[in-house]
């Protein structure tokens, strides 16, 4: 309980009642000061004679009288100290009172001022919270109006909810009624799921069976495939004449058979000059392809042979021409942006490839794909996987005791998929040496060699096999007179036509079945030694451009890949282990 506090009338009256204690306590005070004084400075009795004097000598009546006088004066004023006395120290037992009374309600003074300071604190504190609840009233008649209507609403769902009950138990009536029939139709579904299942595993037997006679198939494919090959010949040419610049067909060139092609020579003069001919060449290879050809319709030629790598054999296919006769346009495809008729053989075959992949591994193969992508570049080797930025040191060619060949210090790159390879084929194509000829505006002044190395796995079977598959983009052909070529230029064209004259000893060689193959003449041939070597499938394009100016080269490109179809590789082998 909160003691309640007294008026400032009160409090003034008070303080003004000390005032008037105070001074008659101070009144008090001065008048017992002027009565000790008094007593203090009382003369001392006249003497009773003197010696001398003028006044009249008392007798001693007077001054008995007057010592009685003297007396009674004295006690009366010792009465009077003692009453003065005791005034003093009631005044001041009444100071000292009123000193207390004064302290008390000095205390109870500031109590007060505490209990109102208090009190008005209280009294904002009470207002707050009147205010608070008065907000709190409103928020929540405002929730009492809400809650009113969606009581409403709710009142009219339980309403629309007690009829669709009504509905739905009729529903589950007629539900109920129609749950008997599915019941007695049930019995009957399992009866014919028993049959369906002895069916099925009748069919899951006989799945077994045609997996196993699949796997029987896939191994008479191969062999029927590989007997193809071997009929056609392990190394095959083809020959494609590439499109004229104007876009017409020159009389020079015929195609009276697919895999014939005929080309007349310069005109022979005779010795008196009366008269002037033109001598016809002809030469066979298993096809032929006139300017009106596709790349689609090449490749489906030489698919199946891309195909054996998958197999487990060693596949090369290069392309052998003069310079600007559509070698790289053949084996890389044109420039980006490409039209998907006019992708080349090295992307139609990595696509190929993937998809066998595919195929192959619903009849538990397994294959793991590595490329590597070198150039022979002035009778040195170097890697077109690099950066580009610095080219790489020579590269060191290694024959292994398998029939394999490995670029020792070139970068292979696993690949799982065609989008992985392609963007290798892009930085390759950056990084190849090029340079402008007379002949041709951007020709290829290296041999290109792109490997890919297949190993496959059938965990059913055992097999284990390594195919490898080389697609080759040999640099062009040139006559130094006619390319005009001088200082570094001068230089490539001497080193590329030596190695493709090297490329024509060991042709030679082997058409003659010659003890000794010179190889080891030149980078190309020793790379390219597993290809030629009899245990590998090997497929030539030589290219030709069909313009009069170029006859002399056409010619001589045509007797080269003559002569390579003369040779016989032997049969291929295919490499393969059976755990």
């Amino acid at each position: 309980m909160l003691r309640k506090p007294k008026s400032v009338q009160e409090l003034s009256a008070k303080a003004a009642g000390l005032e008037v204690v105070s001074s008659s306590n101070k009144r008090k005070r001065e008048q017992e000061n002027v009565t000790s004084s008094r007593i203090n400075n009382k003369k001392p009795p006249v003497p009773l004679c003197s010696s001398t004097g003028s006044k009249k000598r008392l007798t001693p009546q007077e001054l008995r009288d007057r010592l009685s006088e003297t007396r009674s004066k004295l006690k009366d004023n010792i009465q009077e100290v003692v009453e003065s006395k005791e005034q003093i120290l009631s005044l001041k037992n009444a100071l000292q009172e009123s000193e207390d009374k004064v302290k008390q309600l000095t205390e109870k003074n500031a109590a007060s001022a505490e209990s109102e300071a208090f009190l008005k604190l209280t009294i904002v504190e009470l207002e707050q919270k009147i205010s608070n609840y008065s907000s709190d009233i409103e928020c929540l008649n405002s929730k009492i109006v809400t809650a009113q209507k969606e009581w409403e609403e709710l009142s009219g769902k339980v309403s629309a909810g007690l009829s669709q009950i009504c509905t739905l138990e009729q529903d589950l009536f007629m539900r109920n009624s129609q749950l008997g029939a599915a019941k007695a139709c049930s019995d009957a579904h399992m009866i014919t799921i028993a049959e369906l299942t002895a069916q099925n595993n009748m069919h899951i037997s006989r799945i077994a069976e045609l997996e196993a006679s699949a796997h029987s198939d896939e191994l008479s494919r191969r062999n029927l495939h590989n007997q193809v090959q071997e009929l056609k010949g392990n190394i095959r040419v083809f020959c494609r004449v590439r499109p004229a610049s104007n876009g017409s067909i020159p009389e020079s060139i015929s195609f009276p058979a697919f895999d014939t092609i005929e080309i007349m020579g310069r005109n022979d003069v005779s010795i008196d000059g009366s008269t002037c001919s033109r001598r016809q060449h002809a030469f066979t290879f298993d096809r032929v392809f006139n300017p009106l050809s596709t790349q689609e319709e090449i490749w489906l030629e030489i698919s199946q042979l891309c195909t054996s790598a998958i197999d487990g054999y060693k596949v090369a296919v290069f392309a052998y021409g003069q310079t600007g006769s559509g070698k790289t346009f053949t084996m890389e495809g044109p420039p980006p942006p490409v039209d998907k008729t006019s992708i080349g053989m090295i992307p139609r075959s990595i696509s190929q490839i993937f998809n066998c992949v595919k195929a192959l591994s619903e009849r538990s193969w397994v294959f793991q794909c590595s490329v590597t992508y070198v150039e022979i570049y002035n009778e040195q080797i170097f890697d077109l996987l690099g950066s580009g930025i610095v080219r790489d040191d020579d590269l060191k060619i290694k024959h292994a005791p398998d029939a394999s060949t490995e670029v020792v210090g070139a970068i292979v790159e696993p690949v799982l998929c065609e989008a992985d390879v392609f963007p290798l084929l892009t930085r390759a194509s950056q990084n190849r040496a090029t340079a402008r000829t007379k002949q041709n505006e951007r020709s290829s002044r290296s041999h290109s060699v792109f490997q890919m190395t297949i190993r496959g796995s059938n965990s059913c079977t055992g097999q284990n096999t390594v195919g490898v598959l080389n697609l080759i983009d040999l640099a062009g052909s040139e006559r130094l007179k006619r390319s005009e070529s001088t200082g570094d230029t001068l230089k490539e064209t001497q080193n590329i036509n030596k190695s493709l004259s090297c490329l024509g000893d060991v042709i030679s060689s082997l058409s003659n079945k010659s003890k000794h193959v010179p190889y080891r003449n030149s980078k190309l041939t020793y790379l390219l030694q597993n290809c030629f070597g009899g245990d590998s499938k090997c497929l030539m394009f030589v290219n030709i451009a069909p313009e009069e100016d170029n006859l002399p080269e056409s010619l001589s490109s045509l007797r080269f890949a003559s002569k390579v179809n003369s040779c016989h590789l032997g049969t291929a082998k295919r490499s393969m282990k059976v755990q």
